[in-house]
């Protein structure tokens, strides 16, 4: 049908200015002319333009959506962004410590870790499936040669990283974007994000609230810091746990393995597990360096301070309608606009 209205269009522009000639209405004169008007039109540099751009899209477009059905390329989801970060399980199927050819490096540009194989990441787009092989610095004993030796394995790391887009196959839309650090940053511009994870993560944290009562942990959060997750907590009709919200806010949950009493604390930012023993945890040293959390808990904390002194500062206005997973419409609109535009020019 596109076609068609722009034949009749570029019929109408060939044939403009010349002279109109009235022809008799027979069968055969009429298809001589449509032959010729045929033959103008498939000679127009207009129309062959368009007609490549519109096979071009044609093709680019199939194989892009047959990627996006098949591998669910969506680069500005950060749900999706976590499943590939944990994906590489520390110890089990990636056993590679570098500073630069990190999980999330790697996460970003659309790979995942093969649980069968070791150290080998994969795409669920374009299927493709890289080894990676780094090999450890030689130790001597030497500090000059040592120095030199981590200094050409981080070379290595390097590449890596940087030819990461490149590893996918040749129509793989993870070629053209990866996914943005923004996603992956806890930020003011993603209050709303922000907020919604950690209704999560206290909600799921509150039923192990004895066995973290049980932990120990060293201090991070002064007792003014509690009151700006207290005061929110409360509004929210919450139960206020001082370990909970330490746990939470830096970014663990809670696991159980099994049926065991072996209890983990788990990071979905970074794909970490620890152990619970009778030693204290620091919560912030047992994330990786590149983990989210070891600075975003203080953009956390920063979130609620804000929301508390906004409640000082009107008290009983409109807190807004509450939404279902804890988060009130008024807090929710907070983050609406940036929201919106990200949709809007990048998704």
């Amino acid at each position: 049908m596109a076609n068609e209205r722009l034949s009749s269009a570029l019929e109408s522009i060939c044939s403009s200015g010349s002279t109109k000639v009235a022809f008799a209405s027979s069968p055969r004169v009429s298809k001589h002319l449509k032959k010729r008007v045929d033959k103008q039109i498939q000679s127009n540099k207009t129309y062959q333009f368009f007609r490549s751009i519109s096979k071009r899209r044609l093709r680019s477009s199939s194989v892009e959506n047959l990627y996006k059905v098949s591998g669910g390329f969506r680069p500005f989801d950060r749900g999706l962004l976590l499943d590939r970060i944990s994906s590489f399980q520390s110890g089990v199927s990636w056993n590679i410590s570098s500073e630069s050819l990190t999980p999330l490096s790697l996460a970003l540009a659309g790979w995942s870790c093969d649980a069968r194989k070791q150290n080998t990441i994969t795409c669920g787009c374009c299927n493709a499936s890289v080894l990676i092989k780094l090999p450890e610095a030689e130790v001597t004993g030497d500090d000059e040669t040592d120095l030199v030796s981590i200094r050409m394995v981080d070379k290595i790391a390097e590449k890596y990283v940087a030819k990461a887009q490149e590893f996918h196959r040749e129509n793989c839309p993870w070629r053209k974007q990866l996914t943005p650090f923004s996603v992956y940053e806890i930020s003011f511009g993603n209050m709303t994000r922000e907020l919604e994870s950690f209704h999560e993560r206290y909600r799921h944290n509150l039923n192990f609230a004895v066995d973290i009562e049980a932990m120990e942990f060293n201090p991070v959060l002064t007792g003014e810091e509690y009151q700006y997750v207290e005061s929110y907590l409360k509004q929210h009709h919450l139960d206020v746990n001082k370990e909970v919200i330490l746990v939470t806010l830096l970014g663990w949950t809670v696991e159980r393995k099994g049926s065991s009493s072996l209890l983990l604390l788990a990071s979905r930012s970074d794909a970490r597990r620890v152990i619970v023993t009778d030693s204290a945890v620091d919560l912030v040293a047992e994330h990786h360096k590149w983990s989210c959390f070891v600075q975003g808990y203080r953009v956390l904390l920063q979130i609620f301070k804000s929301i508390a002194a906004r409640d000082v500062e009107s008290p009983s206005t409109d807190d807004g309608v509450e939404l279902s997973n804890g988060v009130t419409s008024r807090e929710s609109n907070a983050g609406a606009k940036l929201d919106k535009l990200r949709k809007v020019y990048f998704e």
